[in-house]
């Protein structure tokens, strides 16, 4: 009885397998293709959750990441660890009333040119890094740096950029230094 059993669910798996394949036992037996497998999709139902608290759902907008209905100036969005990229680029001093001189290597190992990037003011006898940013505006930007003086003495000033011109010119003026004029510089073309 039991090898009848056998044979019998035997059979019925041959016959199960060969309609799966599409086919009858006379048939060759490779198999057909399938159709592929349905795609499911989890939803979550945030009915249950409080409207004034969705951020704890994955997936729900970040008001941090909507967009602002006001446009927004890069001096506005400056990187409170990044100068704005309006004060950028090479700036050469020029004397009250006197037009700037080009902007040549020589000049700059004279020390009359100043390089601003992103992070540092620098030129052939120093560099400021900024440490923050207190300030910006579209006219000017104010923030802390750090200087190694000659005796290599960590310093701390607070310098502000300022421009009347669309910062075509520049004022760099030390802050909490007494009797020091601004600094003024044409920007290199």
């Amino acid at each position: 009885m039991l090898k009848k059993t056998l044979a019998s669910l035997a059979s019925l798996s041959l016959a199960c397998s060969l309609a799966a394949c599409g086919g009858s036992p006379g048939d060759d037996m490779t198999p057909s293709v399938s159709p592929p497998a349905p795609q499911f999709t989890t939803t979550i139902d945030t009915s249950v959750i409080p409207s004034s608290d969705t951020s704890e759902v994955p997936g729900s907008p970040d008001d941090s990441m909507s967009p602002s209905s006001e446009p927004v100036t890069s001096a506005d969005s400056a990187s409170p660890t990044e100068l704005p990229s309006e004060v950028r680029g090479k700036w050469i001093t020029v004397g009250e009333g006197e037009q700037a001189r080009e902007c040549t290597e020589e000049v700059e190992n004279e020390g009359a040119i100043i390089t601003i990037d992103a992070t540092t003011i620098s030129s052939f006898a120093f560099i400021f890094t900024l440490e923050s940013l207190e300030e910006s505006d579209a006219d000017s930007v104010e923030g802390v740096f750090e200087y190694h003086d000659d005796s290599d003495e960590l310093m701390t000033p607070r310098i502000r950029l300022e421009t009347q011109d669309n910062w075509q010119t520049l004022e760099f003026i030390e802050l909490d230094t007494e009797g020091q004029s601004p600094a003024i510089y044409a920007r290199c073309s």
